[in-house]
């Protein structure tokens, strides 16, 4: 985010690249001793703050930018193909995009932190589909998204992602649960504070080291079975819970430090450990 630049790996890890505008990849540099070339700060070019990337099936990159608020559509060589969020073409203005998550049906889910709101991007059309928060359920136009703790409220959420039904579920980080939608956005339950799974009603929950609860969740991720892995950064642990959202265990495994992300890939959970600057990749088989 502050190197204002991405980085991408091979499968196996040995080497890495980086792009810091839109004219293309560096050459692969050889990862030593399982760490990169140190970087130093520089000044944003193309990308201000980026702060997450959606890769879709035909390379297709799109970057949220914070501090520079927008969506960045590139092509698989680095290549600008459309920007987002930035009051252009009757579009709306975005003032904190935290994470961009491709989902089902060419849908682009990017959670608007500064706006307590998730919108629903068209990659097809490159068109927004509707908004969720405010209290209210269902996509909509993109305003009076006001923070609350009741059903369809949210306060400064970070993630938004799909689940194995094609339901979306919500990292609704200050009010330090999860909440779950239909695809139109019809609430579900919350996910936080118990340990017996989503329950049907939305309420204040508080920041919380107990099992089954978090401070601040940021992040989740699925495995093959459905089993679902949030991200707890206030309290630098991950935690897991089963395809029904009953509690499975916490994991302190890893030195963590108020992580900001933890993704499965084929069998191994790869974390970013920010107050450290790296990245940890566990094995879950």
């Amino acid at each position: 985010m502050d190197l204002h630049c991405i980085f991408r790996f091979d499968a196996k890890l040995e080497y890495f690249q980086w792009l810091d505008n839109v004219a293309g990849w560096s050459s692969p540099v050889e990862v030593l001793n399982g760490r990169v070339q140190s970087h130093k700060r520089r000044k944003p070019l193309d990308f201000n703050g980026p702060h997450s990337i959606a890769v879709a099936a035909d390379g297709a990159m799109f970057v949220t930018t914070y501090y520079d608020p927008g969506v960045i559509m590139l092509s698989s060589e680095g290549s600008l193909l459309k920007v987002w969020g930035r009051g252009e073409d009757n579009e709306p203005t975005l003032a904190g995009p935290a994470t961009g998550v491709l989902g089902a049906n060419g849908l682009l889910w990017v959670t608007e932190y500064r706006l307590n709101a998730v919108f629903a991007y068209d990659t097809y059309t490159m068109s927004l589909k509707g908004a969720l928060g405010g209290g209210r359920p269902g996509f909509r136009e993109n305003e009076g998204f006001m923070p609350g703790s009741g059903a369809c409220f949210f306060d400064r959420p970070h993630m938004a992602r799909t689940d194995h039904e094609g339901n979306l579920i919500v990292v609704d980080t200050w009010n330090h649960r999860l909440q779950k939608f239909s695809p139109d956005g019809e609430f579900i339950g919350c996910l936080g504070g118990e340990k017996k799974g989503w329950v049907r009603t939305a309420k204040s929950v508080e920041a919380s080291k107990s099992l089954g609860a978090f401070y601040a969740p940021v992040s989740i991720s699925f495995d093959s079975h459905a089993n679902l892995v949030v991200t707890d950064w206030g309290n630098s642990r991950l935690q897991w819970f089963d395809a029904e959202g009953r509690f499975v265990a916490d994991d302190y495994s890893l030195p963590l430090e108020n992580p900001y992300d933890a993704q499965i890939f084929d069998g191994r959970c790869v974390v970013a450990n920010s107050a450290k600057g790296e990245v940890y990749v566990k094995s879950l088989l």
